[in-house]
């Protein structure tokens, strides 16, 4: 069975990133404090919400700054094997080779990650029945439906039963139904690990976030709660009768034209 609940805190203290041959940062001076919940992630294309989130995954790593997730460090010296078996991560437009079964993709993915063996099988076994995935066990990843390709996604990144997980732009090839059954699953693994999601559907962040981190030009614009964005918007737009996604995207836009 997964594990009912992680009791630990990402910390990301001053971290910057820059490619080699930019004399610009990319990231700078990013600073979060989050636990337990579903954290949403926003900002317009370019802001560095991937690149962030490829660092939090420990693919690359920040020119400067540090990360800590309970008691492992970035100044640790075995840091980077040790954050990736407490990290599940679903980059954006994720693919693999289309012939995996789903259950040979899982196993892939536990051996990977260094699950017992005696453990894999019931691994798996929860995961498909959590992701209504049993009966597509034995089918190829190339023939599932984008709603069903997507969840298997997420089983990966969840096949070791991480404290962290982060899924990039996980409902943005999806389906109104889809994403309506993927914002609930979303909420659900909320209760029992970090979250972190990035999404352009400021309707997500309504629907599932419990905190919202605003990222423009690489730098943290704003850190608080969706009923804080929404009364932004309500204070510029002086509207109380629209939607919270409609505050709350009047909100975001207010919070871009200060930079």
């Amino acid at each position: 069975m997964l594990q009912l609940m992680h009791e630990y805190e990402l910390s990301v203290s001053g971290v910057c990133f820059r490619y080699k041959k930019s004399s610009s940062f990319q990231l700078q001076d990013i600073n979060l404090h989050i636990g337990t919940g579903v954290h949403g992630l926003l900002g317009p294309n370019g802001a560095g919400k991937t690149t962030l989130m490829r660092i939090l995954a420990g693919i690359k790593r920040p020119t400067s700054g540090q990360l800590a997730l309970g008691e492992i460090s970035s100044e640790d010296a075995n840091f980077r094997s040790s954050w990736q078996r407490k990290v599940g991560y679903l980059p954006q437009d994720a693919h693999w080779f289309g012939s995996f079964t789903v259950s040979d993709f899982l196993e892939y993915f536990a051996r990977l990650r260094r699950v017992p063996r005696t453990a894999i099988v019931a691994k798996i076994d929860d995961l498909l029945a959590k992701f209504d995935l049993l009966e597509c066990r034995n089918g190829k990843l190339s023939d599932l439906s984008g709603g069903q390709l997507q969840r298997a996604m997420i089983c990966q990144a969840l096949v070791h039963d991480p404290d962290f997980l982060i899924l990039d732009e996980p409902t943005a090839t999806l389906d109104p139904l889809q994403r309506i059954q993927l914002k609930s699953l979303i909420k659900e693994l909320g209760k029992s690990r970090i979250v972190l999601f990035s999404t352009h559907l400021i309707e997500d962040i309504v629907e599932c976030a419990d905190s919202v981190i605003v990222l423009a030009r690489g730098e943290t614009l704003w850190d608080g709660g969706p009923c804080a964005l929404q009364d932004i918007g309500r204070a510029v737009s002086g509207e109380d009768a629209v939607s919270a996604t409609q505050l709350a995207e009047a909100g975001f836009v207010e919070l871009l034209s200060r930079t």
